[in-house]
């Protein structure tokens, strides 16, 4: 009997209270919540820094553009008032000295509609005529005159067909670049221009280089002929001591007159280079 009663004794309970769990998560998940919302409000306002930040680097950049432009056009309207004055000068020049339009209507075709600062040599000249006297007008000129006889002008001219052009007194040459590179073209027109020496007569005791190139002649022609003339005069200071070398860069003009006037006489120089020097004096030594 005793078995039997403690065989069907039923087993015991367990009782769980449910409400505290349930706190327990109602205070995990507004954790949760304002963690979330916390971070949500630092995005929102790191976006709105950015986009303030922006819009700020937007009104710089529309100043500094806005800048620009003004200063641009300042300096468009100051060209174009230099480039004014300097029709005003060779004007003064053209009437003092009775020059012909078409040689009028060439210098101002170096001046264009804004004067890049290569005619500032003309404008002081005409300052200077419109202010002296006749007698000091002849003065000038029979002292440019006499300054011809002890000097020489040489013009070396880069001109649209890829040539530099060389004129030194009735002899003209043409040379050609045919190199490759910047550096390489350089040294070659050294060479060449010291060669285009070797083939005129003895210079006189000072020789002025005036370099031009025209407004449409490529970079590729006229910077070598411009980078490589100081070394060429360094050449020819020390091939010849007793003449002095120096040399001035005009800058974008039209082919000179004596240049014009050589066309069809000019010499290319790889013809030239076997033609011996007027005076024996002017040759290389071994």
């Amino acid at each position: 009997m005793t078995d039997t009663a403690t065989s069907h004794r039923p087993g015991r309970r367990f009782g769980i209270q449910l409400a505290p769990l349930v706190d327990l998560l109602l205070i995990v998940v507004f954790a949760q919540f304002m963690d979330v919302r916390e971070t949500a409000n630092e995005q929102r306002a790191a976006a709105q820094q950015s986009v303030a930040e922006l819009q700020r680097q937007r009104d710089a950049a529309e100043q500094q553009a806005s800048i620009a432009r003004q200063n641009q056009q300042a300096a468009r309207q100051a060209a174009q008032r230099q480039a004014m004055r300097t029709r005003q000068a060779m004007s003064t020049i053209a009437q003092a000295f009775d020059l012909p339009l078409p040689t009028l209507k060439r210098l101002n075709e170096m001046v264009g509609d804004e004067d890049d600062g290569s005619a500032d040599v003309v404008r002081a000249m005409s300052e200077q005529v419109a202010q002296a006297s006749p007698e000091e007008v002849v003065r000038f000129l029979v002292g440019h005159a006499e300054l011809l006889k002890r000097a020489e002008i040489w013009h070396v001219h880069a001109d649209p067909n890829r040539r530099v052009l060389l004129s030194a007194g009735d002899r003209g040459l043409s040379m050609r670049l045919e190199r490759r590179g910047q550096d390489n073209r350089t040294a070659e027109m050294e060479d060449q221009l010291f060669a285009a020496y070797k083939q005129l007569p003895q210079p006189k005791g000072l020789v002025v280089i005036l370099a031009s190139y025209s407004p449409e002649a490529v970079a590729g022609v006229y910077q070598p002929m411009i980078d490589a003339l100081p070394h060429a005069l360094e050449r020819m200071r020390t091939d010849l001591p007793a003449t002095r070398f120096e040399y001035t860069v005009l800058g974008a003009t039209p082919l000179p007159d004596v240049i014009a006037k050589q066309t069809d006489t000019l010499i290319p120089l790889t013809e030239s280079t076997d033609t011996p020097a007027v005076d024996a004096s002017n040759e290389t030594t071994d």
